[in-house]
């Protein structure tokens, strides 16, 4: 993962959507319920509807890439087959308000404490 005070940028190389199907079954879709095994690290999943409140989003899962923009967009979201996909998902977003050096120095270090003893880099 990576932050900036302009915005971030964050990977996986997990299975990502298996589908278009899946896409727009599961993520235009909030309070899906959570079965157990479905998140490795804790107890819930990416929270993308807390991100969508605070950035401009780009999502990119194998064959497919969603854009999202709440404040132009509302609930709504761009969904684009991929010339070339990638497994896993990717996504970039741009905030809508720049972090000054303070937020983004608290972000970097909560995120830094929280996977603390995983194998995740955040710069």
């Amino acid at each position: 993962m990576t932050m900036t005070k302009e915005g971030f940028h964050c990977a996986d190389d997990g299975r990502g959507f298996a589908s278009r199907n899946d896409v727009l079954r599961y993520f235009g879709r909030f309070g899906t319920p959570h079965q157990e095994g479905d998140a490795t690290y804790g107890r819930f999943r990416l929270g993308r509807g807390q991100i969508m409140a605070h950035a401009k989003t780009r999502w990119a899962s194998n064959d497919w890439q969603m854009t999202v923009d709440t404040r132009s967009m509302g609930y709504n979201y761009e969904l684009d087959d991929l010339e070339h996909g990638a497994p896993g998902c990717s996504i970039e977003g741009t905030w809508y308000e720049p972090l000054n050096d303070l937020e983004l120095m608290s972000a970097v270090q909560e995120i830094r404490d929280l996977v603390r003893y995983t194998r995740i880099s955040v710069e």
